[in-house]
């Protein structure tokens, strides 16, 4: 036994030196000091956790994995390899809550600890072993924190690298606070990101889409296929009755002969990120009681909560009125450039500008949007041209001067606005700096009607002119055509930034003590929805102000064959004949 340590004691320092002087590329030669549930760790059914050893790595680093397919057991791993290896190391991991992060120091970093060969050279009675810190001989500290309702307890931990874990639910503006713990690290500073993603709005999916963006590809043997395994590419086609098969020709493939395929390979150096679904992971694909079980959860869970936690997949809800997917296609019109937007807005038939207006102030959540949209000549289909919202700190003159220079720019007919609130009074400040007021459509949402979604109010009592717009159903008819490639949105590259408000808001219906229930669309909380409104009213005014109110079955083509109309409706007497 003393001749074992000694061996091993050596073989640590060599590969301490390999380290020092950057030979060392990989800390996998370093596993012979990791065991797990009795045995010898290795990657063999990890192998897709690889990149997570590397020494020669990028900054920043995003595995967005489904549920139980070892994104713990690795990331303990890594890091305490990393330990080993470097002398006066310090890791911070994070977790939302107390109980996740518990979890992660006493049930993995402990048992790896405890049931290393080298543990008697790694603790001792002088190194602290606790649920929040564990420390090495070697003067390397893991902190462990957590961070759900704010990251004041982290300030003043020293790290050289980050690890947060169920990254999804820890707040994006606490990734601030928790990256000055590594802003004395000159020669490290990395981060480590897992998490399984909920919806397209969280901080797990903000992350990923700033990522390489890497999927596992499959070589099928049998048509040469690559089978990616992701919902944008193959990955639903790849579920087969007993395994994962080919999306082409439904011969079962080997996810172990895969690779790695970079979406943005240009980003690979810098922000990695890979996708891990249960589908192509040995644990599942190879074990017929675990896929059964895959089938089920298919089957059984709801879509969002399957595509979650078993694909590992960002899904909105359904009571959301746009997912991104609708938003991306609807993108297909110009780059949201100004100078391109000017161009573009010459070709059409009418122009007209809508402004939701914001609330104001560093702290609110609202800002003025713009929207200038375009109706497409010889066609019904609008394009909004250009997309802006304005800065939060402009004072209400600053605001105004750039909303007259855009005025001047696309010389639109009609500026549809939001008449409540503060409307009315930038309203009146723009006519005084020489608008016409005719230019102006005052709209005024309202929550309930019983009448057309657009009403026009007569002016009285000193107030001009107005019009009443019903806001849940103007939205979800201004949601339905732009699925129905009626409204195009600019280029998603471009645009993403401000266009992104239209996942922001759901539908949700309440029940009335008396009465049908009411449908109210609200926003999410924390979220903008500026620009979907102001959108809405430039669209609004378009169709209002050409008396052709879109017909959503007509633009989603839903329309009744005369066959389907002659069965359906039958020829029949009145109710008031006296033979029924």
């Amino acid at each position: 036994m003393p001749s074992l340590k000694k061996a091993l004691r050596e073989k640590l320092f060599q590969l301490g030196q390999l380290y020092r002087s950057g030979l060392l590329k990989s800390l996998l030669p370093l596993t012979f000091a990791l065991k797990w549930q009795g045995e010898s760790y290795t990657l063999r059914d990890h192998y897709m956790f690889t990149p997570m050893f590397a020494l020669q790595r990028p900054k920043r680093m995003f595995f967005k994995c489904a549920r139980q397919v070892g994104k713990s057991l690795s990331t303990v791993a890594s890091d305490f390899l990393l330990s080993l290896c470097v002398d006066y190391f310090s890791t911070l991991f994070v977790c939302p809550r107390f109980e996740q992060i518990k979890r992660l120091s006493n049930n993995y970093m402990r048992r790896v600890i405890r049931d290393s060969p080298l543990h008697a050279m790694l603790v001792n009675r002088s190194v602290e072993q606790t649920v929040l810190q564990r420390s090495f001989a070697n003067g390397s500290i893991q902190y462990f924190s957590f961070a759900f309702l704010d990251a004041e307890r982290i300030r003043q931990i020293p790290a050289d690298r980050v690890v947060l874990d169920e990254i999804q639910d820890i707040n994006f503006d606490f990734l601030p606070v928790i990256a000055q713990t590594m802003a004395a690290s000159w020669e490290y500073g990395f981060y480590n990101f897992t998490g399984t993603p909920k919806s397209f709005e969280n901080t797990a999916e903000r992350l990923w889409e700033n990522t390489s963006q890497a999927e596992w590809a499959t070589k099928c043997e049998a048509c040469n296929t690559w089978n990616i395994a992701c919902l944008s590419e193959h990955l639903l086609k790849m579920i087969g009755k007993t395994t994962c098969i080919c999306a082409k020709c439904g011969k079962p493939v080997n996810p172990r002969t895969g690779l790695w395929v970079h979406r943005h390979p240009e980003l690979r150096n810098t922000f990695s990120g890979y996708h891990i679904p249960q589908v192509v992971h040995p644990y599942h694909c190879e074990h017929p009681h675990m896929w059964q079980e895959l089938l089920y959860n298919q089957h059984e869970y709801p879509e969002s909560k399957f595509k979650n936690e078993c694909l590992g997949e960002s899904w909105d809800s359904a009571v959301k009125l746009l997912t991104r997917e609708d938003l991306q296609k609807a993108s297909k019109g110009g780059p949201n450039d100004l100078r391109v937007a000017l161009k573009r807005a010459r070709a059409c038939n009418l122009v007209v500008m809508g402004i939701d207006w914001g609330g104001g102030g560093s702290e609110s959540e609202s800002y003025t949007a713009v929207a200038i949209a375009g109706l497409m000549p010889g066609s019904d289909r609008i394009e909004i041209l250009y997309a802006t919202k304005l800065s939060r700190n402009l004072l209400v003159p600053q605001e105004l001067q750039q909303i007259l220079e855009l005025v001047k720019k696309f010389n639109p007919i009609l500026i549809a606005h939001d008449y409540g609130g503060a409307g009315e009074l930038r309203e009146v400040l723009l006519v005084q700096a020489g608008l016409q007021s005719k230019r102006f459509a005052p709209f005024t949402y309202a929550v309930t009607s019983d009448k057309h979604i657009i009403t026009y109010n007569q002016p009285s009592k000193g107030r001009r002119l107005s019009y009443t717009i019903y806001k849940p159903r103007s939205l979800l008819v201004f949601c339905t055509m732009m699925k129905a490639g009626k409204i195009l949105l600019p280029q998603w590259e471009s645009s993403n930034e401000v266009t992104r408000d239209c996942l922001n808001i759901m539908q949700e219906v309440q029940e009335r003590p008396r009465g049908s229930d009411i449908m109210l669309i609200r926003r999410i909380e924390g979220k903008p929805d500026d620009f979907i409104h102001a959108a809405n009213f430039a669209c609004s005014a378009i169709w209002f102000s050409q008396n052709r109110y879109p017909d959503i079955s007509h633009a989603m083509q839903i329309q009744l064959t005369q066959e389907d109309l002659e069965r359906i409706n039958p020829k029949r007497p009145d109710w008031g004949s006296s033979k029924y």
